[in-house]
């Protein structure tokens, strides 16, 4: 709950959900040590009965991985959540544009179905922070309803 950052109403009651729901002490710690995925994402979805929304709050917070999970309409970000502790202070701007070298630009107008883990380029999403030498930066994303809400999951193998 303390993660709220003056956010909208809507975001508040999905972080209140995703903790009264899902308490840490049930989740399957082996399935948040696998490395992102989708089928993680749903598998919690389906056990704690909630949306896959939910289920992916509730995963970028305690997966021990630096994951950012970038809800957006595939052109632009409405929200973020990060595991703050892994993610060494990276952040996306508020509206951000998604470059079109990002999955999810090209997924949102294709709607291909592939939610398998893709690299992308580093300023596909942070054109704005220099990547260090080594980092690499893997997306899967997937669209979360009819209204056109995407979910990207970002994920910086070389921060674990």
């Amino acid at each position: 709950m303390k993660e709220y950052r003056h956010s909208g109403q809507e975001l508040e009651a999905n972080t209140f959900a995703s903790e009264l729901l899902m308490p840490k002490f049930m989740l399957n710690q082996k399935a948040l040590r696998d490395e992102p995925s989708w089928s993680v994402i749903h598998e919690m979805s389906t056990q704690f009965s909630v949306a896959p929304i939910t289920a992916t709050i509730r995963y970028a917070e305690l997966a021990p991985h630096p994951v950012m999970a970038v809800f957006s309409d595939g052109r632009n970000v409405h929200w973020w959540r990060e595991n703050r502790a892994r993610m060494g202070g990276l952040w996306l701007e508020s509206k951000q544009q998604i470059s079109d070298q990002a999955f999810v630009f090209h997924e949102a107008i294709e709607a291909s179905g592939e939610t398998g883990m893709q690299q992308v380029p580093w300023d596909a999403w942070f054109p704005h922070i220099e990547a260090r030498e080594d980092e690499e930066l893997w997306e899967f994303c997937a669209r979360l309803d009819d209204k056109g809400t995407m979910l990207s999951m970002l994920w910086i193998p070389s921060r674990s």
